[in-house]
């Protein structure tokens, strides 16, 4: 998302704890780099935990809101 996509900001309203997992899910305001279109993408972040510092992260934005930003589906 970050080289197609500036972010505007992002609200958070989740977060989840779970040993050394932590789950977040929020809200990005995004604009496409090619397209100019602004939207709002829901996206979970996934994030593993070892020694204090991060090993891993999986980000799942919803995909069909990319897609209509990008201009790949019609925005009906």
């Amino acid at each position: 998302l970050n080289q197609d996509f500036e972010n505007l900001g992002s609200e958070i309203h989740d977060i989840l704890i779970d040993g050394e997992t932590v789950a977040i899910r929020r809200t990005a305001n995004l604009r496409h780099r090619g397209t100019s279109k602004v939207g709002s993408v829901g996206i979970v972040d996934f994030l593993r935990f070892r020694d204090g510092l991060i090993i891993e992260v999986s980000e799942y934005p919803d995909t069909a809101t990319v897609g209509k930003l990008a201009g790949i589906y019609d925005s009906d």
